[in-house]
């Protein structure tokens, strides 16, 4: 019996046509994304639960403000500060005839349960869009309003 030579090959390594992180590239920033998404949800909920009862950061009613309050502190925060009935002066004129009347005197009042129930309602209208926007609306609006008032007393205080 004869036998034939085995001729050994060099050792080449065998590449593969295509990289394998093109299929993993897209799987880990689906992942990330995904995870990312989990954690913001997580503290959007979190953020929901807590202010579930609260009037949202942000609202203001005259200058007063009220967020992260429940009803009954922003009702106690606002029932000594609405100043307006008793302040606001009107001067009635009929030819030589002048008479002071302050808003109180003329029937204007503040109704503080509605007053809060109204600030409530900003952003617990049951729409989760709706509500999201009001949210978001209430606290850009006050961190804005800050700035600028910041920057206009830095302004008053230069010239």
């Amino acid at each position: 019996m004869q036998s034939t030579p085995i001729t050994q090959r060099p050792a080449v390594p065998i590449r593969p046509r295509w990289s394998p992180w093109w299929l993993r590239l897209p799987i880990l920033a689906i992942s990330g994304l995904f995870l990312l998404t989990l954690v913001l949800l997580f503290f959007f909920m979190a953020f929901q639960i807590r202010h579930g009862e609260r009037i949202y950061p942000g609202v203001r009613v005259e200058g007063v403000d009220i967020g992260d309050m429940t009803h009954s502190e922003a009702q106690i925060a606002l029932s000594g500060r609405l100043t307006y009935p008793r302040d606001a002066i009107f001067t009635f004129r009929d030819g030589g005839m002048v008479q002071q009347m302050s808003a109180a005197d003329l029937g204007v009042s503040y109704d503080v349960e509605q007053t809060v129930a109204a600030a409530f309602a900003i952003g617990h209208q049951g729409s989760l869009p709706v509500d999201v926007m009001n949210q978001a609306s209430a606290c850009l609006t006050a961190r804005v309003l800050r700035r600028f008032c910041a920057t206009m007393r830095r302004w008053r205080r230069r010239s």
